[in-house]
Order: C-alpha cells, then sequence, then structure tokens
C-alpha cells in the first residue's frame, strides 16, 4: 500500500489550519481533506479525542455521502472504497460535521494520512472561494435528529446538509466556515462578552479548547492562503438571545455585560449603540483582513431584532469608506414545517437558505 501524509500536495486540505509532523487539524464544520485516488481501495487514518463530545465527520464518494460516523478516542482506520475499478479517478472527501468544541476540552480531530493501493491525481481548487461566519445554524445544529431531540450533543450537527456545503455546491465554489453555537456580534446568548465572533476571528481558531493550542488554533490566521470572493455573515441571533438573559459576570475578574431591552421591547439605546459600533468595526476588520472579497450580510431566519442596527453599521462603513458596498439578505421566518432537532432549523431550512444566498450572489457576482 501507498501512504501519503496530510503534507502531500495532492491532498487539498480545507479549513483553516496548517499541517503540522504530517498531521492536518480539522478544527471547524465543513473542515478536511479533499483527493483523487485512481485505485481499486483507499483508507484514511484521522486521530481524535474528547471527553464527552465526540467529533463527527462524513465521507463523501464523488460528490455523494456514503458514511457519517464518530470517531473514536485514539487513531481511527476509515474504508473510503473497496474493490472498485482501479482505472478510474474517485474523489473522495472527508468533511467535520461537528464544530468546535470549546466546553470538551479534550475535543481534537487530526487528518493523518491517506494509505492506497493506487495513487493520487492532481486536485484543483474550484472557480470561487466562499468564508461563512455565523453561530449554531452555519454550523448546523439540530440538522441531525428527530425534532424532540433537544440534549445538547456533537451528533445533531451536520456540514453536509448545511447550507454553507448547499450554497458552495450551487455554485461551484470552495469555502470555509467559522462559526460557534450561541456567539455572537456583541456576546453569547446568555451575555458572556467572551463569546462574540469578532473577537477572534482573526485568529485561525480561536474558539478552541487549550488543548488544540499545540495544533495551531489561538495562531495569528494567515489570510493570503485563502482569498473569498465572497464572505457571507450571518449573526445577530444570538444577540437577540441575551436580551432576556441575566447579566454576566466573570467570576474570577468581576467583569459584567448585559444586553437590555427598552421600554418598547426593542434593544435599549446602549444596548443598540454598541451592538453598531461593533458590527461596523467588524467590517472594517473583514475588509483589512481580506481586501478583495465581497461582503454580504445574512439575516432573519429566527427574527429580525438587530435588522436596524446591522443596516446602520453598514450604513456607517459605507460612509466612512468610500466606495465599500456590504450586500444584505433577509431570511423569512422559520416554520413549523423547517424545524429540526433543538428547535434549530432543519434540512428544509438549509435548502431554502442555500437557494436564495446562491441566487443573491450570483446576481451580485
Amino acid at each position: 500500500m501507498n501512504t501519503f501524509d496530510a503534507g502531500c500536495g495532492k491532498i487539498k486540505k480545507n479549513g483553516r489550519g496548517r499541517v503540522n509532523n504530517g498531521c492536518f487539524p480539522m478544527f471547524t464544520t465543513g473542515s478536511g481533506i479533499e483527493a483523487n485516488i485512481k485505485a481499486k481501495e483507499a483508507y484514511a487514518y484521522l486521530e481524535a479525542g474528547f471527553n464527552e463530545q465526540e467529533p463527527w465527520v462524513s465521507v463523501l464518494l464523488d460528490g455523494e455521502r456514503v458514511a457519517r460516523f464518530p470517531l473514536e478516542k485514539g487513531e481511527n482506520r476509515i474504508l473510503l472504497f473497496r474493490n472498485m475499478n482501479p482505472e478510474e479517478i474517485k474523489h473522495v472527501r472527508i468533511t467535520k460535521d461537528s464544530q468546535s468544541m470549546p466546553q470538551d476540552n479534550g475535543h481534537f480531530c487530526l487528518f493523518k494520512r491517506i494509505e492506497t493501493d493506487g495513487e493520487l491525481c492532481d486536485i484543483e481548487d474550484k472557480p470561487m472561494k466562499l468564508e461563512f461566519i455565523g453561530d449554531s445554524i452555519t454550523s448546523g445544529e439540530g440538522m441531525i435528529g428527530a425534532k424532540k431531540l433537544n440534549d445538547w450533543i456533537s451528533l445533531c450537527f451536520d456540514s453536509v446538509l448545511n447550507y454553507t456545503n448547499l450554497t458552495a455546491e450551487a455554485l461551484n465554489a470552495d469555502y470555509r466556515v467559522i462559526s460557534q453555537s450561541g456567539w455572537g456580534v456583541t456576546s453569547t446568548w446568555d451575555n458572556n462578552p467572551n463569546g462574540a465572533l469578532p473577537k477572534i476571528y482573526t485568529k485561525v481558531c480561536g474558539t478552541c479548547n487549550a488543548l488544540k493550542e499545540s495544533f495551531g488554533s489561538l495562531e495569528e490566521y494567515d489570510f493570503s492562503d485563502f482569498r473569498p470572493d465572497f464572505i457571507v455573515i450571518n449573526l445577530g441571533t444570538n444577540d437577540t438571545g441575551s436580551l432576556d438573559q441575566p447579566e454576566y459576570k466573570n467570576s474570577e475578574t468581576g467583569e459584567t455585560f448585559k444586553n437590555y431591552r427598552g421600554e418598547d421591547g426593542k434593544p435599549s439605546k446602549e444596548t443598540s449603540e454598541h451592538f453598531v459600533k461593533t458590527a461596523k468595526d467588524f467590517l472594517v476588520t473583514l475588509r483589512k483582513c481580506n481586501p478583495g472579497s465581497k461582503l454580504l450580510w445574512a439575516y432573519g431566519i429566527y427574527d429580525l431584532t438587530f435588522w436596524d442596527e446591522i443596516k446602520e453599521a453598514i450604513k456607517i462603513f459605507e460612509s466612512e469608506n468610500p466606495g465599500e458596498k456590504v450586500y444584505t439578505l433577509e431570511f423569512p421566518a422559520l416554520t413549523d414545517e423547517q424545524v429540526g432537532a433543538r428547535n434549530h432549523p432543519g434540512r428544509p431550512a438549509h435548502k431554502m437558505m442555500a437557494e436564495m444566498l446562491a441566487d443573491r450572489i450570483r446576481n451580485i457576482f
């Protein structure tokens, strides 16, 4: 059998991360590898660890999912295909379904190598590149499992039927995802200001636990590694949730934070102004890090509470940066038929979002 480790140039790496000691870290939703393999059989080796939240991965063969399973602790040998025509090239993709799990200090997933009785063929980049920034919706939480499932477990995440992957497929694009359940523009759903995506965007994977630091998760990300044509921001939902939650207090530092509603039920003046400034500053960061990318803010599958603030942030950003344009897309409200597990958007909702996004991007691009 021939062996090709993660550093092989004919293995395409998806997601933020760098090869270290022949391994590629699969940090986030949709991260993984692709390869064109001309062989009768092929296997992949992944290493995993966890305390409670095991990593789930999917295997796609020529664009169709043929397997989905949790990884065991330690090294995992995965069958990619067997007894197939050795003269035909098979496209194989391994993708991580579960997101980064900062609550589980033992959670990690590494791609190590491919073994095959054949050879790896060249694999090219796709003509378009996309980046998605978001929360549990973008992580695909609730895509797997019955509607009654309400346990917070890694099983319920999915990257394949996720709107991110479906949008990329519709546009023939490579893509990367930076998302975390419960996080928002200014805080988490329960007012923790440390759970704000803008604060960790420039890191390789700033949501990772301490264990993953050794894999480079907290290093500054090299944005020249992947230049997206479009960046889709889908944030604001958890900021809405925080309005009805108690104040956050850091037990070690005494730091407190709270997003409030005003008497009219809308975000208070102070909360609104803070959101607008944070969102505008995030757009500045996105432009600085991605000088050639088009920016598109998509919002609304749950609610539109912060839509006015998002539009105001965009207006200020455009006025302060003449020639800039930030596009928007409003998703219709989630229906009962579109709900999946954990009261999150299910497959019909993700299909709808992908179709709307693909159409919007085509019209712009």
